[in-house]
């Protein structure tokens, strides 16, 4: 489940500009290599999560080291724990990023690859990817522009939505798409 550690936002701030400045950026960014073990790509990713959560600034210098490029491929990885992860930060950035770095996501073509994954039925509807994969398509209405939000529409995503809507295995992410429906 994605979720942002429960702190003190303040203090949790200062904690990723300290991260940061002390150059530890670069090299856990190195560590999300496809041949690493599912345990180190997903402690890196959720990392890389949680900085996410920090300032603009903080954020944008998080993916300024090309970080996206790097996260991409595992949005498509066999490896689930790995792939929950990948879509979690996805999700995060939407959350907390500023209306640019939602378009970074949409130019990398990220949302349709979400999309892809979500049609081709790669993953269960009550699986946590699927979850957050959904939730990150859906939330770009919480910082998202009008024709950013319209874009993600444009991809048309209907029938998939009705299916959590019909579906009783995943009532909180059933909430999710009615939310983002109104």
């Amino acid at each position: 489940e994605c979720s942002s550690i429960c702190v003190d936002l303040v203090q949790f701030r200062r904690f990723i500009e300290i991260f940061l400045s002390l150059g530890f950026l670069p090299v856990l960014v190195d560590l999300l290599n496809k041949k690493r073990r599912s345990s180190i790509l997903c402690n890196a990713l959720e990392v890389l999560t949680n900085l996410v959560v920090g300032t603009d600034e903080q954020r944008q210098t998080v993916l300024e080291t090309g970080l996206l490029k790097r996260v991409r491929p595992f949005l498509k990885s066999k490896r689930e724990e790995v792939q929950e992860k990948a879509f979690c930060f996805i999700y995060m950035l939407v959350v907390h990023g500023d209306p640019d770095q939602i378009q970074t996501i949409i130019d990398m073509g990220i949302f349709e690859l979400i999309r892809e994954e979500i049609r081709e039925k790669k993953f269960l509807i009550s699986s946590p990817s699927y979850s957050a994969a959904i939730e990150a398509m859906l939330k770009i209405y919480v910082n998202g522009t009008e024709e950013q939000m319209e874009y993600v529409l444009s991809l048309d995503i209907y029938d998939e939505l009705c299916g959590i809507l019909s579906s009783l295995e995943n009532l909180e992410l059933s909430r999710t798409v009615i939310d983002a429906l109104n």
